[in-house]
């Protein structure tokens, strides 16, 4: 009998891809009903609750169009504002890219420009309606640029979609799936950390007019980017938003990882990694409770992301985004500085091996410097509120 190898590989990716949509079906019946894992077997609570579902559904899609439009809009809103103000900080870099490597990159380029911005306006005590209004402004300039952006990529690149039936009910699961994510954020946050820390400190923020210190809180020293994004959400319309905004990371941290594999991996269709990450019930669970986690392993990935385009192009704008994008790791939790040394080994070895040791050194010293001024903003005012 004759091996077809095609044949084979074709019938793997297509078992794959349908091993992945089952496996997502299966999770958005069962994280929705608020499945313990520690207590109650999946198959038993499927069976148990399976008539509920179907009222679930309507009711957090009626619950979301409600209760949150209004919400989904700024989202909206804020998400076109962070491709406008990436394509702006991405421009100098001069790099060729297609649509879905510059959407990948000018997000988060985009989400911490946001924060750095919120940050800003927190040392310099502008959490007030002058600086509400002028948040506003730039938000509103931002978001025009981002959607002519947009529209002017697409309609230069001549971009055509040829969507499959698979690929038609992966996007509706998807859509499905969001929807009742967004729905559960619009419940008041219950998890420790986001009530102390990562949405409470934002809150007092807000109630003293910029970032200060909350006697008997340490982490209050520590205004890290994950909570200067709640703090544009606060600050903008209210926890709502803020609460939304993790939503929107889950949906970043799965189209990046689509598109990471897109361009790094030609061997297995993008979109399966991409389910599985979605369909993973610690992401989805994470999501929702609102900590600093989720941002970074975002950006864990698009710092993994930059460092394969370098190693691939030898190009320096990439090594300088490896390098900023370690320093907004950093700077979203500090425990990443155990991690990012790793990756400058990883950097010097490479550029050892194909150069020598002088552009090791200077491989290193350039990704060092950029990932330390992105950092040094965090750094100084943590410094700063503990001396005092």
């Amino acid at each position: 009998m004759q091996f077809n190898l095609k044949k084979t590989t074709f019938y793997y990716h297509n078992s794959l891809g349908l091993f992945s949509i089952v496996w997502l079906c299966i999770v958005s019946f069962l994280i929705f009903q608020n499945w313990n894992p520690m207590t109650l077997h999946p198959l038993s609570l499927f069976v148990r609750q399976f008539p509920l579902f179907p009222s679930d559904v309507l009711g957090s899609i009626i619950k979301l169009f409600s209760e949150g439009w209004y919400e989904l809009i700024c989202l909206s809103g804020i998400f076109l504002s962070a491709i406008g103000l990436g394509n702006i900080l991405l421009f100098p870099f001069k790099l060729k890219l297609d649509f879905g490597q510059r959407f990948t990159l000018t997000l988060p380029l985009g989400i911490g420009g946001l924060s750095y911005y919120t940050f800003f306006l927190g040392i310099t005590q502008n959490y007030n309606k002058t600086g509400l209004f002028v948040t506003y402004a730039v938000l509103a300039c931002l978001s025009i640029c981002g959607a002519l952006i947009l529209w002017k990529t697409i309609k230069e690149q001549h971009i055509k979609v040829r969507i499959t039936k698979s690929e038609i009910c992966f996007f509706i699961l998807v859509s499905f799936l969001m929807l009742f994510l967004f729905s559960k954020a619009l419940r008041p946050a219950v998890f420790y950390d986001a009530i102390t820390y990562h949405l409470g400190v934002p809150n007092y923020y807000l109630l003293e007019g910029g970032i200060s210190y909350i006697p008997y809180d340490s982490c209050s020293d520590f205004p890290f980017i994950t909570e200067m994004l709640y703090m544009l959400g606060i600050f903008i319309l209210g926890p709502k938003l803020a609460q939304f905004i993790s939503i929107l990371i889950l949906l970043s941290l799965v189209l990046t990882v689509y598109d990471f594999c897109r361009v790094n991996i030609s061997d297995v269709n993008p979109a399966l990694p991409a389910i599985l990450c979605l369909s993973t019930p610690a992401f989805m669970d994470i999501s929702i409770c609102y900590t600093n986690d989720l941002l970074l392993a975002y950006y864990t990935i698009i710092t993994i992301y930059c460092f394969f385009m370098w190693e691939k192009y030898s190009n320096l704008s990439y090594l300088i985004l490896t390098g900023i994008f370690a320093g907004i790791c950093i700077g979203i939790k500090y425990i990443d500085l155990m991690y990012v040394p790793i990756l400058f080994f990883l950097l010097g070895i490479t550029a050892w091996r194909r150069n020598g040791m002088r552009a090791c050194i200077k491989t290193v010293t350039v990704c060092f410097f950029s990932a330390f001024f992105i950092t040094l903003p965090w750094f100084a005012d943590s410094s700063s509120k503990c001396n005092s």
